[in-house]
């Protein structure tokens, strides 16, 4: 392919795209039209399209009550998880404008600018909670506390059995699982 033809394809892409977003859009105003109108029209929709998941009408019906962006209707990214339960506003703000992120230095806490698209699921977790951005400071109270609990040794239990060989070894005394059902028998009956 030549790169005209390249860029041309790539264009025919991007209009498809965005032609699908409003679609999207469409769909979502003629679903939530559908819904006040009779309530279980979810049932009706996936009975003649199987493919149509309640999770996927959810989304569009969302989309169609203006509480989701269409951009973020097929985002599986961390950030993008994240950012669909915030509201309209945040959505269409953080779509493009990067979240500060506290990160840890060697010199100290710094602030970084990350794009929602391209968070790690681990710095998602720390911008963002119960559908809201976290301020700076509980950013920074977060990275203390997951350090601290994954300071936390585990405390191994000191236990006087163990099982070796799919046996269980009780101080030097072996037994089977045949043997251990017939004890567990007798202290049943």
């Amino acid at each position: 392919m030549s790169p005209q033809e390249q860029k041309t394809k790539i264009g025919q892409f991007i209009q498809s795209f965005q032609d699908g977003m409003n679609s999207w859009k469409e769909a979502g105003l003629i679903l939530v039209e559908l819904v006040e109108s009779d309530p279980h029209v979810y049932d009706y929709i996936t009975a003649q399209s199987p493919a149509m998941t309640s999770g996927m009408l959810q989304t569009l019906e969302r989309v169609g009550r203006g509480q989701l962006l269409p951009t973020l209707a097929m985002d599986s990214s961390p950030g993008g998880m994240k950012l669909k339960n915030l509201p309209l506003s945040a959505q269409q703000r953080y779509e493009t404008e990067p979240v500060p992120l506290v990160v840890e230095t060697n010199h100290g806490p710094d602030i970084l600018l990350v794009q929602v698209k391209n968070m790690t699921t681990k710095q998602a977790r720390q911008a963002f909670t119960n559908g809201r951005l976290r301020t700076e400071g509980e950013q920074r109270a977060k990275l203390i506390e997951d350090r601290s609990s994954a300071a936390r040794p585990v405390q191994e239990v000191d236990r006087p059995w163990k099982i070796v060989n799919h046996k269980l070894n009780v101080k030097g005394v072996i037994f089977t699982a045949g043997e251990l059902a017939a004890i567990l028998t007798q202290l049943t009956k």
